[in-house]
């Protein structure tokens, strides 16, 4: 039986996405730095395409009724797909903030891996309960996102 070290399937994978290494000629077109306005927007939709098929994909995974009716996150959360749209990085945060606004929960651990920001850092606590309670549901967290992306939409880190 044969047995592929890990570190070649990281090199294959990587050659797949098209992080692999050059290895051929040197020669360097120079397409990449001449990139023109069409090109950017052909890239934005590509990039749009691909989050809403991972999402698709995703969302056909938790509608089904054990997904569903779970209170666990794990499963959802979990899935390859919604894995597939935080790998997406950087330039798909802004995918990832309108599905928060249209009311999909779901979504917060997504920002919060993709990002690397902890909304609720500076937010006091209030542990009072008879003053309703602390604050951290789900929703609120959302709303929390919201606020932070409101801020934040115009870096260039999230808008290649």
């Amino acid at each position: 039986m044969l047995r592929a070290s890990p570190l070649i399937l990281i090199f294959v994978l990587a050659a797949c996405r098209g992080g692999g290494s050059d290895t051929g000629s040197g020669s360097d077109t120079g397409s990449d730095t001449n990139t023109s306005t069409n090109t950017d927007t052909t890239e934005g939709d590509d990039l749009r395409a691909e989050f809403e098929a991972h999402y698709a994909a995703w969302q056909s995974f938790t509608d089904t009724p054990r997904v569903r009716l779970s209170s666990s996150m794990l499963p959802r959360v979990s899935h390859p797909e919604y894995v597939a749209m935080i790998a997406m990085g950087d330039p798909a945060v802004r995918f990832v903030m309108e599905k928060l606004a249209a009311g999909d929960i779901a979504m917060n651990y997504a920002a919060t891996q993709m990002t690397g920001v902890d909304v609720w850092a500076d937010v006091p606590v209030n542990l009072d309960w008879s003053a309703g309670g602390p604050i951290t549901s789900a929703q609120d967290t959302t709303q929390l996102w919201l606020e932070w992306w409101a801020v934040h939409q115009s870096d260039p880190r999230w808008n290649p």
